[in-house]
């Protein structure tokens, strides 16, 4: 009994092992994909762009949805500064709400059905830091996908 309990439980690790590493290598992949996402060649992903913007007391955007990823709009408020804060809320095709906060330096991008905010550096100072960025699955909460970037206090 004590064996085949063993056995299971060497299966289950080496399941949950495969599923780490895979998480890790599509986080890897999207990295990598994202690179070219800004690009005009770009045909896996779409750049969302905010159906309202103001820029009263700071800059705010609103980005109708229209049920991509399952959501309504996303509202951000944001600071002046490059690197300040957003206040962001989602709305939920079924009308609930939540709210997280991040950088104000992102682009909203739809990619293989799902949206994510992708950062970059403002005014990097060489070739490598202009291709670094970070990607954040919107979901609640958040998910990191990725960071090339590190600590944003560094940049400031």
């Amino acid at each position: 009994m004590k064996i085949r309990y063993f056995g299971w439980l060497m299966v289950a690790a080496a399941a949950g092992c495969t599923t780490v590493e895979a998480s890790q290598a599509a986080s890897a992949s999207l990295c990598e994909e994202a690179r070219g996402w800004s690009s005009a060649a770009s045909e896996d992903a779409t750049r969302i762009l905010p159906s309202e913007t103001s820029e009263e007391g700071g800059r705010t955007y609103r980005f109708d949805l229209a049920g991509r990823g399952g959501l309504r709009v996303l509202h951000a408020e944001c600071g002046w500064a490059s690197y300040s804060e957003c206040a962001f809320q989602v709305t939920r095709i079924d009308g609930s709400q939540y709210a997280f906060s991040d950088l104000s330096t992102f682009g909203l991008w739809e990619y293989q059905g799902a949206l994510y905010l992708l950062y970059g550096i403002v005014d990097p100072k060489t070739e490598v830091d202009a291709g670094k960025h970070r990607i954040t699955k919107v979901s609640n909460p958040p998910t990191e996908v990725c960071n090339e970037i590190g600590d944003y206090s560094d940049l400031m």
